[in-house]
């Protein structure tokens, strides 16, 4: 948590500099109290900055390719991040099933309420169905996502 901290006080830094920024809150993982420590996060990022400060903000869940998973296997130990339930994403990386990944990117979602229309807020690397569900919308073509960031600075 104190190197969370860190970053954000840097963040604060550079927007006190005279820049925006852009959150990437990535890894969500699941583990128990996440729901909690997660929406502290977006609490502490809404109490530092202002949505004008913000470019945008992108959310994305744990997933891993197949080298990195067997890396982990090789090196056994403790790790619990294969413990949990993964399925194959389009790209063929192992992440949550989508009704997680929904219910994680909603509750994150949820919490920045108070900056929806006035932070550009999007999904990284997710599918089309999951945009829907829990933005709403359709996952904006790269064309799209250029004309949103060039607007915002």
């Amino acid at each position: 948590k104190r190197q969370l901290h860190g970053r954000l006080h840097a963040a604060r830094t550079v927007v006190d500099r005279g820049c925006r920024v852009g959150l990437h809150i990535n890894p969500i993982i699941q583990y128990r109290g996440w729901e909690e420590d997660y929406t502290s996060l977006v609490g502490q990022m809404m109490a530092l900055f202002s949505p004008e400060e913000i470019t945008f903000i992108s959310m994305a869940v744990a997933s891993f390719t197949r080298p990195v998973v067997r890396e982990i296997r090789h090196r056994g130990g403790e790790s619990k991040a294969l413990q949990m339930p993964l399925v194959e994403d389009p790209k063929g990386k192992l992440t949550y099933p989508e009704a997680t990944r929904i219910e994680m990117y909603s509750t994150l979602y949820r919490a920045m309420q108070p900056w929806h229309g006035k932070v550009f807020i999007y999904l990284c690397m997710e599918t089309e169905s999951v945009w829907q569900t829990v933005l709403g919308g359709t996952t904006p073509i790269a064309k799209e996502l250029e004309r949103i960031f060039h607007r915002r600075r």
